[in-house]
């Protein structure tokens, strides 16, 4: 098993040099193939955190967004890895609105064990240990919920709501007529959903597995789920096609 410590302090770790380039002017953009940014934050998370898994679970291998991938003959004998996205929410980094985050999530025998999603900016940190959830915040460590009783939120993404995703809505709002419409970047949804503070997320659009896997544990923890919007059935990691269906969180 995996001490979520370690992997606290690494996060903390890559944070600290990912807020050193956000303070600056100049993040030197680039596109990828896929036409998506990429950043020298991005980048440079992703050294420190695959250095230092390395270091302290030299075994354990690691599929991560901003790294070369292992063919999928070989991935798919892994019984154990990591699953990182070194900067999640590269856009909401550029526009320097704070809401990005890092996200690790470890994958035992096909199930997604523990995860942990970071926010350098509020230094929150919400993550798994021995089957519960929490969140710490200045030294003080809360088990997930917190809010109780608000207000029915739903999240939808800043960047790619579409009529898939009003339709969904529309729909929960019959039952919910005062439902509340929130959008708020990268996976520090899945964070507010683990709080209590919103309670329904569908995402109708391309996401990719890092995306997803730090939070299943997290909300999974608290009787959430991520689901496969056409199917209903939970979402499958380290798969050939690193894609995402598109995806609802909703109670179980």
């Amino acid at each position: 098993m995996i001490d979520i410590e370690i992997i606290k302090s690494i996060a903390k770790k890559a944070g600290i040099e990912i807020l050193k380039i956000y303070s600056e002017s100049d993040f030197d953009i680039k596109n990828k193939s896929d036409e998506s940014p990429v950043t020298l934050a991005d980048l440079l998370s992703n050294k420190i955190i695959t250095e230092e898994l390395t270091k302290h679970y030299p075994s354990i291998p690691i599929l991560s967004e901003e790294s070369a991938h292992a063919s999928y003959e070989i991935r798919k004998n892994w019984t154990e890895l990591f699953i990182v996205d070194p900067l999640d929410g590269t856009k909401e980094f550029i526009k320097k609105n704070g809401e990005f985050a890092i996200n690790i999530a470890y994958m035992k025998n096909g199930v997604i064990i523990d995860g942990l999603i970071y926010s350098p900016v509020s230094k929150e940190i919400f993550y798994t240990k021995n089957n519960k959830s929490y969140k710490e915040i200045n030294g003080e460590e809360l088990e997930l919920p917190i809010f109780y009783n608000e207000p029915f939120r739903v999240f939808v993404s800043k960047s790619h709501y579409n009529e898939e995703t009003k339709k969904l809505i529309d729909l929960k709002r019959i039952d919910k007529p005062d439902l509340i419409e929130i959008k708020l970047g990268s996976a520090l949804k899945f964070c507010k959903i683990a709080e209590g503070y919103a309670h329904y997320y569908p995402r109708m659009a391309p996401t990719s597995e890092w995306d997803t896997a730090a939070a299943e544990p997290i909300l999974r923890n608290i009787g959430y789920k991520i689901i496969n919007a056409e199917t209903g059935n939970a979402l499958i990691y380290n798969k050939e096609n690193l894609l995402n269906p598109s995806f609802i969180v909703d109670k179980i």
